[in-house]
């Protein structure tokens, strides 16, 4: 039997869908009127609810609101059929800034999808990777700590289907 390792945090709700991408959250600290304790498995980075009871935190279309609008200006999605594309960036440290796609897949067959996102008329992409329901595909570039103020749009394209994105997320 294989233990998991987690840890329970106070994050605020609003951050659920952005887990990753708002900063730190205070580990150990009573949650506040608008926090939601979760636990986090440190192994693969998923969070659920800590109380079972209370049942999954639900958020519509794979956690996408419908302006699009997943936190900030800085952070941006998408909803479709299967799912919702993401698209955020932050500062993940002092020295450095980070753009990130990522596509929560919640139903459909498999597809073979590429994450990147659209700088300047420039598209990056990850490596082609498959994906089924029910997971979460992620791609982060790193970049300077000013790098990210510069205006960026999430790109997913699925072989057979095409290229779907995000609305532009700004600084």
């Amino acid at each position: 039997m294989r233990s998991t390792l987690t840890k329970a945090l106070a994050v605020p709700a609003a951050c659920l869908a952005l887990w990753g991408t708002a900063g730190p959250a205070q580990a150990d600290a009573e949650p506040t009127a608008d926090e939601t304790t979760v636990a986090v498995n440190i192994e693969d980075g998923s969070v659920t609810p800590e109380a079972a009871a209370d049942g999954p935190v639900m958020l519509r279309s794979a956690g996408c609101p419908g302006d699009g609008y997943s936190g900030s200006a800085n952070s941006r999605c998408t909803s479709l059929t299967s799912g919702a594309l993401f698209h955020s960036k932050y500062h993940p440290n002092a020295n450095n800034g980070a753009i990130r796609t990522w596509y929560k897949k919640t139903g459909g067959s498999a597809i073979t999808v590429k994450l990147g996102y659209n700088k300047g008329g420039t598209t990056h992409y990850g490596a082609a990777v498959r994906q089924t329901s029910g997971t979460t595909k992620s791609k982060t570039w790193t970049t300077s700590y000013d790098g990210i103020c510069s205006s960026t749009v999430g790109i997913m394209s699925v072989s057979g289907q095409g290229t779907f994105q995000t609305p532009s997320a700004h600084c």
